[in-house]
């Protein structure tokens, strides 16, 4: 008892007699601005458990061997060193006397590019390790610094890592080696200058088969070889958070009007995944069809899905793709260029409570009173922001040493939430049906003060007094058409009848006409010989004897009921030896009416247009 007195009091005076910019809060030492080792304790209370040192620009080189070798830093478990920018390497005996050092991080050092590869032989029992911030520190001396040591580490980040580089470092078989007979359950790589062929090729070990929070955003790493890959699911089956948000374009080859197909064999387990900001070509952004596709319906667990940002004008998803997302709460197609999105393609997920589908390009809203379908009860949701979700992951450190995740979420009310802001809707009778549900629905409209509609060349708000101009023009519209359509009716009513009338009058004629013919024929009264003269080229002899004579001779025989022949042709009524024109005026005035056959050679024959010329003489009907 009086040593631990006798060391307690040693602390105490340590502290009264450091900087002014160190405090003791508790069970955590907080020491801010150090511009010289000095500001830094040399002995600590052993009620100290995590220390945090913020240092200047003026504090350079190496931090010395033995800084906490005194026997009050064994209780640390938690050590943060910030911003101490002119430090350049970490020697291998910095870390000695930290034997219960649980989590480590050392961020914004921006000169350090050095780690002795032997600097975790004194801290065996290390879990997170937070590598953040801008700083030169390469890849491989991470990977050095790892190898066969730390083998209880199960979180790390290397944010921002070699930001300042040009080349980027290949995340291969070197890190899988340095990672090997670990069990990470999340790995941070996001804005990271670092690449690799494909996921899968760095990432096939077992030290990943735990692994639940994965973010490569805004990294070099190829997302199509991360969340597109279809092995993804037996290399990771019990990730939980994927983020690829931003990271290497999925279309690198773009052709106009390409269906693109986003196949996926998402891992079971998956509740978040981030896509938001991929489809480039060429650091340009293009226009895309989206199919979804997905290899294995087994993604029920998936709460967060985030697609924005990526220029999608059209979203094909299959009933039975659809029935994989049971789970879903929060919907995020944000900022793409969307004209139309159907609400049966919204209503298939049971769960959704949130949806965002601000900054597109929504104007056709026909049926969207579908969308009353959505509200699914008062279910309490919990916080869908992904600040939230990457907090949740992030390693905590309580007294017991015990380790778990932080829960960070904050309640929302009991609502669901879609956002159609900035959109171009258009206030017109098409969308009647959405305009009313957007002003009576019980479901939260996000920035519903800012929504608006385009109400002839202007957008107002959309509240209810607008709707029910809305609606009103719609009414007069509809009688208007109403009353023109029963006018348009009776006026083609009357022309059908009219018509139909004239119509039947000449089918009474035209049978009246052969009734006669025929009464004159049979009493041999008329005063012809021929029904018609059939006037032709002989160049189309062949065609009008064997096909139209043939058929018309057997037609008219039927309809007057006789046997005679009464057509009247050159070939078989012509008198031999006699003048053709006159064999012509003769035929002509023995027929009732001229029949010619017309083709590009009787048009070109003299005696075709003579024939044609008799017979107007002689007014007969051609």
């Amino acid at each position: 008892m009086l040593q631990i007195y006798i060391s307690c009091l040693i602390g105490l005076l340590a502290l009264n007699g450091e900087s002014r910019s160190c405090n003791l809060e508790g069970t955590s030492y907080i020491c801010n601005n150090v511009s010289q080792i000095e500001d830094i304790p040399t002995s600590l209370t052993y009620s100290v458990q995590k220390v945090t040192l913020t240092g200047t620009d003026e504090l350079s080189g190496s931090f010395p061997n033995g800084l906490f070798h005194d026997i009050s830093w064994v209780n640390v478990t938690a050590l943060s060193i910030l911003q101490f920018t002119s430090i350049d390497s970490i020697d291998k005996s910095v870390f000695d006397g930290l034997d219960s050092l649980r989590y480590l991080s050392i961020s914004s050092c921006r000169s350090l590019n050095y780690i002795h590869p032997e600097v975790f032989n004194s801290s065996p029992d290390i879990e997170a390790l937070y590598f953040d911030g801008d700083m030169n520190l390469k890849l491989s001396v991470v990977e050095n610094a790892l190898k066969d040591k730390a083998n209880k580490l199960k979180y790390l980040s290397l944010r921002y890592l070699q930001m300042e580089t040009n080349e980027a470092s290949f995340l291969g078989e070197r890190f899988y080696n340095a990672l090997k007979g670990k069990e990470l359950i999340c790995l941070d790589l996001s804005y990271a200058n670092i690449a690799g062929l494909s996921f899968n090729d760095s990432y096939d070990s077992a030290a990943f088969y735990h692994l639940r929070y994965l973010n490569v955003s805004h990294s070099k790493m190829p997302c199509a070889g991360i969340a597109h890959k279809t092995s993804i699911g037996d290399s990771l089956p019990n990730l939980q958070v994927l983020d690829v948000s931003g990271c290497e374009s999925l279309v690198t080859y773009h052709k106009p009007n390409t269906q693109h197909k986003l196949t996926c064999d998402l891992p079971q387990e998956l509740k978040y995944y981030f896509g938001a900001d991929l489809v480039m070509s060429d650091n340009k952004p293009i226009q895309i069809n989206y199919e979804i596709q997905l290899s294995k319906c087994d993604c029920n667990n998936l709460e967060i899905w985030d697609f924005s940002s990526n220029n999608i004008f059209h979203i094909n998803m299959t009933k039975k793709e659809s029935d994989c997302f049971h789970g879903l709460m929060k919907l995020d197609f944000s900022k793409n260029g969307l004209g139309y999105i159907s609400p049966s393609f919204l209503s298939s997920f049971p769960s959704l409570k949130i949806i965002d589908l601000s900054e597109n390009q929504l104007h056709k809203m026909q049926d969207m009173d579908d969308f009353s379908n959505l509200l699914h009860g008062n279910v309490q949701l919990e916080s869908l922001e992904k600040t939230n979700i990457a907090e949740k992951y992030r390693y905590s450190n309580n007294p017991s040493g015990n380790l778990s995740l932080v829960v960070n979420w904050n309640i929302i009310p009991q609502y669901m939430k879609i956002d159609f802001s900035d959109n171009p809707i258009e206030c017109n009778c098409a969308n009647a049906g959405f305009l009313k549900w957007a002003v009576s629905t019980k479901i939260v409209l996000a920035s519903r003060n800012t929504l608006t509609c385009k109400y002839g060349h202007t957008h107002y708000p959309l509240k209810n007094d607008l709707y029910q101009r809305v609606e009103y023009d719609c009414h007069l519209s509809a009688t208007i058409i109403k009353s023109i359509s029963a006018v348009v009716t009776v006026i083609v009513s009357l022309i059908i009848v009219t018509f139909m009338f004239r119509r039947f009058r000449q089918k009474r004629q035209e049978g009246k006409d052969i009734k006669n013919l025929k009464k004159e024929i049979h009493n041999c009264q008329r005063d012809f010989n021929y029904i018609a003269f059939i006037p032709f080229s002989s160049h189309d002899n062949d065609f009008v004897e064997t096909v139209v004579l043939h058929e018309l001779r057997t037609i008219i025989k039927r309809k007057l009921g006789i046997d005679e022949d009464v057509i009247c042709t050159g070939n078989d009524n012509f008198r031999p030896g006699m003048l053709v024109i006159n064999e012509i005026h003769r035929c002509i005035g023995e027929s009732l009416v001229v029949v010619p056959i017309i083709t590009a050679a009787f048009i070109k024959s003299e005696w075709s247009q003579a024939e044609c010329a008799v017979a107007i003489q002689m007014h007969r009907k051609v």
